[in-house]
């Protein structure tokens, strides 16, 4: 029996909106597990820089068929909208006000 292929469909990026040398990593097409193991592999220093002065993001795109379509984000964490607890990160939900 042959091992399925995985699909090399996703893309990772890691950045900061601000600050010095934003761009932590963004790669081409690349399997999911290998963006899983991004998302690890970055999540502590993630944590380590969770905070206004860098306002970091890191996003998994899914179902990419070139590097320039960011399809669907699987992954999408952001400091303008998700808060840190006790090590997880948590979407806020926001309602219109005006």
């Amino acid at each position: 029996m042959k091992d399925k292929k995985e699909k090399r469909d996703c893309m990772f990026q890691y950045a900061f909106a601000r600050g010095v040398n934003p761009i932590i990593e963004d790669t081409g097409l690349i399997t999911r597990s290998e963006a899983d193991a991004l998302a690890e592999k970055y999540r502590d220093h993630l944590i380590a820089h969770w905070d206004d002065f860098f306002a970091p993001q890191m996003v998994i795109w899914v179902d990419c068929i070139s590097t320039t379509d960011y399809h669907t984000a699987a992954l999408e964490i952001d400091f303008r909208d998700c808060e840190l607890k006790n090590g997880n990160f948590y979407r806020i939900k926001r309602d219109r006000i005006f």
